[in-house]
């Protein structure tokens, strides 16, 4: 009788969280302030609500009570923990509903009071923090106890099929997979939760002490049952079916209807290469092919440089902004220090700065950058510094531009 008095009240638990999330769906359309963290209450009760009929329909199912856990569920204190911790959580809950109250705008309040009653909530809200914590480890066990059930139950199908000789539904083959990836998944969120409600402190340590033992309590039934039944535990650790799948099941399976995944081999014969994208550190080169080679060979740079021919250019002062007039010629000429450096041929196309090393070879001149006089340039700064070549050898002089006829300048 105290078994069946502990189950029904599991139900009785039910049914006050069904009224009770009612209740705070109706305070929700009348709040302003504290709308969102009562959604957030609303949300987590009604699916409590929900779990805990299922975890009822699931133990008082008769179908499902020729496996054990259903019986060793009843017999333990797990039914007694859950309506405990079900009855505190309920009164919190009404304790919440009382301290929103003068918020909600469909009841008449001093100002005064509803002021009072926002700051003491934004206070006193993070107390549905242990309760919360306690009702997920409730759900938590209920969905692990719940999936074990049905995993087992789908065993023995498996089993019965097996010793008929007949062939195995692909239904009943995912089945099995999905409550099989279900059990080990609430497995670990369990321990995470029971590692979770240890890092919380808070005034309600009896709560978060009732949620731990509902882990523990959840955690070694499952491990008890599992443990004394090697075909559950054999379709656990090998995440399928492979001790049950064999003669005519083998052959459903292999022929590709098999809803499980399998492990399939790695095709590919030639090792993996490097990703492509941004982060790759290859970079693809063009070839060149021979055809372009023989159409446009590339110009090569003789060893001797006196080979050269000299260059006579006339500088273009739009592009590189020298600020030199239009029709001003750089004469070609040779620098005794350029001779000594580059030798006599040198072909510049370009002028020589005052340190005697030309910047480049080929392309257009560019404007002394450093001259030899400094004060002659500060004296008169209309000069401008052009290269000459005479008998003195080449060198670079500052001239004045002095106009022609017509509106062209030279040196």
């Amino acid at each position: 009788m105290e078994i069946v008095g502990a189950i029904s009240a599991v139900l009785a638990i039910a049914v006050e969280f069904v009224h009770i999330s009612r209740r705070l769906r109706r305070c929700i359309r009348f709040l302003e302030y504290a709308k969102r963290d009562i959604k957030v209450i609303h949300n987590e009760v009604e699916a409590f609500s929900t779990l805990l009929s299922l975890f009822h329909s699931t133990v008082t199912d008769d179908r499902l009570a020729d496996e054990g856990l259903s019986t060793k569920i009843k017999t333990s204190k797990m039914t007694q923990h859950i309506v405990t911790s079900g009855r505190a959580a309920l009164d919190k809950i009404e304790q919440i509903l009382l301290q929103v109250e003068p918020m909600r705008t469909d009841k008449v309040y001093p100002a005064h009071k509803r002021w009072i009653a926002r700051w003491k909530w934004s206070g006193r809200k993070e107390e549905w923090i242990p309760v919360q914590i306690e009702l997920n480890s409730i759900k938590l066990s209920a969905d692990l106890l719940i999936s074990i059930v049905f995993c087992q139950h789908l065993v023995q199908k498996l089993d019965q099929l097996h010793a008929e000789q007949k062939n195995i539904p692909n239904e009943l083959l995912q089945q099995l997979f999905l409550y099989t990836s279900q059990v080990k998944t609430l497995d670990s969120r369990c321990r995470r939760a029971v590692k979770e409600s240890r890092r919380v402190q808070s005034q309600q340590a009896h709560m978060l002490q009732i949620g731990q033992e509902i882990l523990a309590l959840a955690s070694r039934l499952a491990k008890s049952h599992i443990a004394s039944h090697p075909e559950l535990e054999t379709v656990l650790d090998h995440n399928g079916v492979p001790s049950f799948a064999s003669g005519k099941s083998i052959t459903s399976r292999d022929s590709g209807s098999s809803g499980s995944p399998q492990a399939r081999p790695s095709t590919r014969s030639t090792p993996r290469g490097p990703c492509s994208g941004p982060s790759s550190g290859h970079v693809p080169v063009p070839e060149i092919s021979s055809d372009a080679t023989d159409r446009a060979p590339v110009t090569e740079i003789p060893a001797n440089l006196s080979a050269l021919p000299s260059v006579v250019e006339i500088p273009n002062p739009g592009q590189h902004g020298s600020g030199r007039p239009p029709d001003q010629v750089l004469a070609s000429g040779r620098s005794s220090m350029g001779s000594e450096l580059l030798g006599s041929e040198l072909p510049l196309s370009r002028p020589i700065p005052a340190g005697g090393v030309p910047t480049a070879l080929f392309g257009p001149p560019e404007p002394s950058t450093r001259p030899s006089n400094f004060r002659q340039l500060e004296a008169n700064l209309a000069e401008r510094p052009v290269i000459v070549d005479d008998d003195r050898g080449l060198r670079e002089e500052f001239r004045r531009p002095r106009r022609l006829s017509g509106s062209s300048y030279t040196s």
